[in-house]
């Protein structure tokens, strides 16, 4: 119903739409604002742009080469730990506001470009410029791609005009704003959201099923637990020579 301009002047709009009863229209609700119940801290995610980064195999063998105690389940979710902390913090130093940074680059290189035309700079600086303005754009478009989740598009396309619609849409698609419980009630608020759906589901999970037996947990273990008996060896390479 909405178009790239539209997604990205009105970044917070929202449409609901009303159960239809009898008629054979249903009414909408459009909102040019409303706000998501609550800004969460948004869980890691690990870019791949960051491999190409000159320093990123050092800061993941430095973090990862540090000692770490206990069993080597504990051991290892410690070092996983340790290492999201440090690419958070090796995400902010790199590559924070990076989109922000592309535009403020871009300025800088078209004023480099006047001051070059006119002779009162040399080419080399408006050169290092340029180099500087394609790695940040470089990185950009990877970073676009991958939040995208775009597969089709070519790598080296510098559409990000498209990736930014794609990912408001995808924002839009994934975002729950409205609930309605089994009583009718219009949930709003992600306090009342969130106890919604955790009450759903604990009943969900808490419902017997008649028609799923019960099982002898012994049963259970001897499947886990099965060894290949040694006398039957034999028998499965007749089988495999007869290529059956």
């Amino acid at each position: 119903m909405i178009n790239s301009y539209w997604a990205s002047i009105f970044l917070h709009s929202f449409v609901e739409f009303i159960a239809p009863g009898v008629s054979d229209h249903c009414m909408s609700l459009t909102w040019l604002f409303k706000e998501v119940p609550v800004n969460k801290s948004k869980p890691f995610k690990f870019f791949n742009f960051w491999a190409a980064h000159p320093t990123f195999i050092k800061v993941v063998s430095q973090s990862w080469l540090q000692p770490a105690h206990g069993n080597p389940m504990q051991i290892l979710l410690t070092k996983l730990k340790r290492l999201k902390q440090c690419l958070t913090r090796f995400n902010k130093e790199n590559y924070n506001m990076l989109s922000d940074r592309v535009k403020v680059k871009r300025i800088e290189l078209e004023n480099q470009q006047l001051l070059t035309l006119k002779g009162q700079e040399t080419i080399e600086k408006e050169l290092l410029l340029q180099e500087e303005l394609y790695t940040l754009e470089a990185d950009e478009v990877a970073f676009l791609n991958q939040k995208a989740k775009v597969q089709w598009i070519k790598y080296g396309d510098k559409n990000s005009k498209f990736f930014h619609s794609t990912i408001a849409f995808k924002n839009k698609r994934d975002t729950i704003r409205v609930l309605v419980d089994d009583q009718g009630n219009r949930l709003e608020s992600f306090e009342a959201m969130s106890k919604e759906i955790i009450s759903f589901y604990s009943n969900l999970i808490g419902t017997a099923d008649n028609m799923v037996k019960d099982v002898d947990p012994n049963l259970l273990k001897d499947l886990l637990n099965y060894s290949f008996p040694y006398q039957a060896s034999s028998s499965l390479f007749s089988l495999r020579t007869l290529g059956i």
